[in-house]
């Protein structure tokens, strides 16, 4: 994008070269840029005169663009700004299917494979750092989201404005972020919490503030071993560091066994095996650390979702569901 906008911005800046969108959109094309279009023009001159450039129409002279030349400077040399929104963008292509980090035309290589590498992170190496699906992020934590991607690439520690399940209030804490990662829609950062001195998961949605420090810190080898998070992402729910998981045995069929089955429906922690003796029933196997995690999720499929094991998840949801019955009596 940083790249089609500065060849823009060159083909406004010359007087007469185009007339209309449509010249504009095939000057583009000519230049390399094949999926550029009306729409895509437009897009990008109305970014363009939001970031401050003097973008003009006439009928006798087209299309121009004065008074840009440093403005122009600044655009290209902020496209660290971009990063979170380009990590993001990198799961979107994950899901499509459509990253491949030996494409010259991969969209997430082209524009952050030197922010990484002056981190010291190579492409390969990114999920130790941010585990993703492409979810979309609510506006209000998208600051957020920015700040903690730059401190888990950048080492740099944070100082978080949190309102903790047991807070009354949202108060100040200091954290190393080490790992970002989405679970059920929502985005977590796992970090050391300097007040704690200990591993703590820390939900987006409740932090109101996100300020990055100089400190930079030294990140603990063992999450720069990709077995580390393949672990994690082994666990459903979110990831504890007290504890061990327990091993969840469900048994789902009807519709419920069917969705299952898809991987938009499915997290990849969970293992999915067919029943021997009932063919349209499925049984599915995961780790998870709390109840809080699982339950809903399990609720959600009403009657097409029974809990096998263990024993004290069977007694919980029986026990939420004689309270739910009571809601209607």
């Amino acid at each position: 994008m940083f790249e089609r906008l500065g060849t823009l911005v060159g083909l406004l800046q010359t007087r007469g070269a185009a007339t209309s969108r449509g010249e504009l959109a095939n000057l583009l094309k000519r230049k390399g840029y094949s999926q550029a279009s009306v729409r895509t023009v437009q897009r990008d001159i109305n970014f363009l005169k939001t970031q401050g450039f003097d973008i003009q129409f006439s009928k006798s002279g087209g299309y121009t663009c004065v008074g840009s030349k440093g403005k122009l400077n600044g655009l290209l040399s902020d496209r660290e700004e971009a990063l979170p929104s380009l990590v993001l963008m990198r799961g979107v292509l994950n899901v499509i299917g459509k990253l491949d980090p030996s494409s010259g035309a991969d969209v997430f290589l082209t524009h952050a494979g030197d922010l990484l590498e002056r981190q010291g992170i190579a492409l390969a190496d990114l999920d130790n750092y941010i585990s993703n699906t492409g979810m979309p992020l609510a506006q209000r934590l998208v600051p957020i989201f920015r700040a903690l991607v730059k401190g888990v690439i950048e080492k740099r520690l944070c100082r978080i404005l949190y309102k903790g399940n047991k807070d009354e209030t949202a108060r100040t804490r200091v954290i190393r972020p080490y790992h970002l990662f989405e679970c059920e829609g929502r985005w977590h950062c796992i970090a050391h919490c300097c007040e704690a001195r200990a591993m703590r998961t820390f939900a987006l949605w409740r932090t109101d503030k996100v300020d990055l420090l100089d400190e930079i810190f030294n990140r603990p080898a063992k999450y720069d071993d990709p077995r580390t998070w393949e672990k994690k992402a082994r666990i459903f729910g979110v990831w504890s560091t007290e504890g061990e998981p327990m091993h969840v045995r469900l048994k789902m069929w009807g519709y419920a066994g069917k969705l299952v089955q898809e991987s938009g429906y499915r997290p990849r922690a969970m293992r999915i095996e067919e029943c021997p003796n009932e063919p349209e029933a499925v049984e599915v196997s995961f780790l998870a650390h709390a109840f809080a995690d699982i339950i809903p999720w399990i609720l959600k499929w009403g009657c097409c979702c029974k809990v096998l094991s263990p024993a004290t998840l069977v007694d919980k949801v029986r026990e939420d569901l004689r309270l739910i019955s009571q809601l209607y009596e």
